[in-house]
């Protein structure tokens, strides 16, 4: 065996012990690789900022891993913390440098590669606990101070703020629209870390594809992880002829690349539904939304509406009066559409 194949071998094997001394250690920091000097470096993240009223810890980080990776991809260090903050020992030169909040530990990859391509569920997600991945390149060495990584939401959030009750039926005069329940369905669930800046591509195209579907035409019940897809019962929630329903309901859910629907199959729209009663009879407001990415929010300032809906979830009401449009905006800066149905 010769001398590059056993300096590989030993590489190799430090990298490995490095990666369980850093899963064991309470610092969670690495040391000297492969004889190079290395020193203390400070990682620390600036996450997405928040412009929404109302809406808290939707930029909070309460775990942080970090990633040291060398021009060619192969890790050198890795570290982690309860914090936005952790310290791990590097070598100096240029460097990429990933960081993932909230999520899950991830401590047995050795390339960038093998990181960017591992799956997240969208259960690893909760309220005030978003993952969040960013990376950054940079060129550290014993005096470069701290390395900043801006990371961004791996979620889309969808949201509603009103529900107006204009029914145009004589028949249906006075009557109240009963809010039942506000829920998404065809939800995308799985997303690849390194995805996280991807454009929204068409199924025909290759790219990015969710390979689990949550609320999968329908939302039985609280359905699918309802702390992110569903209000679930709301008891007194309606809307009169004079007074509509303004609570407003967040829901959030991976990006969706489809951008033509279909009536079969994973490939359909994912769809804000507002699940109604009127005179007893249980209809249905599906809202489709193509193209949905990351870290943008899609907002339906008001729903307006005018007739009876539909007999399912998953098929939006069809009337000529009917007109929206959905801008797509990053989370930070918002967007608002009013949809009459």
């Amino acid at each position: 065996m010769n001398e590059i194949a056993m300096k590989r071998i030993r590489e190799f094997f430090t990298v490995c012990m490095l990666l369980v001394a850093a899963g064991c250690s309470k610092e969670n920091v690495v040391g000297d690789i492969a004889g190079a000097s290395a020193f203390p470096l400070e990682i620390s993240v600036s996450g997405p900022s928040v412009k929404s009223v109302g809406i808290q810890d939707e930029a909070k980080v309460n775990s942080l891993q970090i990633y040291v990776f060398r021009g060619d991809g192969t890790l050198e260090a890795y570290g982690k913390a309860k914090a936005n903050t952790v310290v791990t020992q590097c070598t100096s030169g240029s460097k990429s440098v990933v960081a993932l909040a909230n999520a899950p530990d991830i401590a047995d990859i050795l390339s960038r590669a093998a990181l960017d391509a591992r799956i997240s569920d969208l259960k690893e997600n909760a309220p005030g606990a978003f993952v969040m991945y960013g990376s950054t390149e940079a060129e550290v060495s014993a005096s470069s101070g701290t390395v900043t990584v801006p990371v961004t939401r791996m979620v889309a959030r969808l949201s509603i703020q009103k529900i107006t009750n204009r029914l145009e039926l004589p028949q249906y005069a006075g009557t109240s629209i009963q809010i039942k329940r506000i829920y998404l369905v065809n939800a995308a669930g799985s997303m690849k870390y390194g995805d996280t800046a991807y454009e929204a591509k068409s199924y025909a195209g290759s790219g990015y594809v969710p390979s689990v579907w949550y609320n999968t035409g329908a939302c039985d019940g609280d359905g699918d992880l309802p702390d992110l897809l569903n209000s679930r019962e709301l008891p007194s929630a309606s809307a009169s002829p004079s007074e509509p329903y303004s609570v407003a309901h967040y829901f959030y859910c991976y990006p969706n690349p489809v951008t033509e629907d279909s009536s079969s199959g994973a490939a359909r729209f994912t769809r804000l539904v507002v699940e109604a009663s009127i005179d007893g009879k249980l209809c249905y407001y599906p809202i489709s939304i193509p193209g949905i990415k990351n870290n943008h929010t899609y907002n339906i300032s008001e729903l307006i509406i005018t007739h009876i809906g539909s007999d399912s979830p998953d098929v939006p009401v069809s009337y000529s009066q009917v007109s929206f449009s959905i801008t797509v905006n990053p989370w930070q800066e918002g967007s608002d559409t009013s949809v009459t149905i």
